[in-house]
């Protein structure tokens, strides 16, 4: 085969241009295209704010308001009275008074039945006999109300409905706290695996024009025909690569997807990561906001609402009274059933002691007692659990900073050793595989600065989270919060 001749200087200078403006262009953080199609890229705050109004998981968990709203009205329930209207159509035939020999009926049943009455009127009797009784039907028709009075109970009831109503606040906003977390990450994932797949392809681009420069030198004597044909394996071996990385990128834009919400095949492109913060890292001060992180401050209110439900529990074996009214109509013709005379009422009062009711309300005081205990430790090993996690995020911070400036600085040399091998190799004061070398080592420090990166952002956000504010927040925000001196309101 033959291969047009080319100055090798030029294909060098070729070289240095690709490498100077792949590094260029992921400095700029260029708009990455997850998955091709029509749409506008999208930014870090779009992503999240869609997410919140859109992802399933935080939509169901803000469900559970409505829920226990329905849970606190029932425990109101049980302080007010139950006022009903009942009306009813009864019919039916009861002869069984007429077989009493006290009302003696039409038919005697011997000797000894008859009365002084029946001798006086002969065979003639005021009581007709059973066969001859007719069917009757009753109209009713009632206001009924019964209020039970236990205090007590109502009371404990309602203020465990209320405390769930904050749990359940604090749940929303843990949830909404994983959240943008979760979508920073799948954010930053896609960004991460774009900027892969651009070192990936400028490494590509890299071995193509080393390629073309082998050739060159081929044909100018200055290399042999095995040194191109290994510049043309490393070139191919370098598409696999490719493939993998456009799939991972695809993949990282179908999970962002997700969280937001939508279809995963949707086309989707954002418009690069954020700054990564530099503010320094307070230990000290981030251990004292264990106490606010929304998930301890639902273990806090479980034990509170265990001890109202302890209180109600206890109230449910204390004296109570119980009152119950009625008035209403009752008459055997549908027309008088309003009339005056046909009207009745009924109204009491119950005083209930109870004294005994086999040990139940012991056994369940008992175990209420027992979880209130439990849910006590469970929150005491949350919190030095948390405290152990911020510790250990601060660490893994601080050494995830170190390294994003040891592989920065480890891919500028990685890009000067490149280029002086690369103009070594071109006036022959250089072997092919010093080059090769170079390209690797210069691909592999650029995929090492692209991971420290999304690892100082990943981290970051994560120790947001843990000290119980949004992941979104900036770090300089949250410290003047945490000292006191920034006097805004919660995101």
């Amino acid at each position: 085969m033959r291969y047009p001749n080319r100055n090798p200087l030029c294909a060098v200078l070729l070289l240095l241009i690709a490498s100077t403006s792949a590094a260029a262009a992921e400095d700029a953080q260029p708009t990455v295209r997850a998955i091709e199609g029509d749409g506008e890229p999208l930014s870090l705050e779009t992503c999240i704010e869609r997410a919140l109004e859109s992802n399933e998981a935080l939509l169901a968990e803000r469900q559970g308001r409505g829920e226990l709203k329905g849970q606190k009205k029932q425990a109101l329930s049980l302080g007010l009275p139950t006022i009903d209207l009942t009306g009813s159509w009864r019919r039916g035939r009861d002869p069984s008074f007429a077989l009493d020999e006290s009302f003696q009926g039409a038919e005697g049943d011997g000797e000894g039945t008859g009365t002084p009455l029946d001798s006086l009127f002969g065979d003639l009797s005021f009581i007709p006999a059973p066969e001859e009784i007719p069917a009757q039907t009753f109209w009713r028709t009632s206001l009924n109300a019964r209020w039970e009075l236990r205090p007590g109970l109502v009371y404990n009831a309602v203020g465990a409905a209320g405390i769930g109503l904050d749990r359940q606040e604090a749940q929303i906003e843990e949830a909404e706290h994983r959240t943008i977390e979760e979508v920073m990450t799948a954010y930053y994932g896609v960004v991460l695996a774009g900027q892969e797949f651009a070192a990936i392809q400028a490494d590509l681009e890299a071995k193509r024009e080393f390629l073309e420069v082998t050739r060159n030198r081929f044909f100018a004597g200055l290399s042999t025909q095995l040194d191109t044909l290994r510049a043309a394996v490393a070139h191919a071996n370098v598409l696999p690569q490719r493939r993998s990385a456009r799939q991972a990128l695809r993949d990282a834009g179908s999970a962002l997807n997700i969280l937001m919400g939508r279809s995963p095949d949707v086309p989707i492109a954002v418009v690069g990561g954020p700054d990564v913060e530099t503010e320094p890292l307070d230990l000290d001060a981030y251990a004292s906001r264990v106490e606010a992180r929304p998930d301890i401050r639902q273990l806090a209110l479980m034990e509170r609402i265990h001890r109202k439900n302890r209180g109600a529990q206890k109230a449910e074996h204390r004296p109570y009274l119980s009152a119950d009214a009625s008035y209403g109509y009752v008459t055997s013709i549908f027309e008088d059933l309003t009339d005056e005379g046909h009207d009745f009422w009924s109204a009491g009062v119950v005083l209930t002691v109870p004294l005994f009711d086999g040990l139940l309300t012991m056994g369940r005081v008992q175990e209420t007692e027992a979880t209130i205990r439990r849910t006590h430790l469970q929150r005491k090993n949350a919190e030095r659990q948390a405290r152990r996690q911020i510790h250990s995020l601060v660490g893994e911070l601080e050494a995830a900073r170190a390294n994003l400036t040891a592989a920065e600085l480890n891919l500028r040399a990685a890009e000067e050793a490149l280029r002086q091998v690369s103009l070594r190799y071109e006036i022959g004061k250089s072997d092919y595989l010093s080059v090769l070398t170079s390209q690797t080592d210069r691909l592999q420090a650029r995929r090492n600065a692209i991971g420290a990166r999304n690892n100082v952002l990943t981290l970051t956000a994560s120790l947001k989270r843990a000290l119980g504010f949004r992941p979104d927040r900036s770090l300089a925000r949250i410290d003047r919060e945490i000292s006191g001196t920034d006097g805004r309101e919660a995101d």
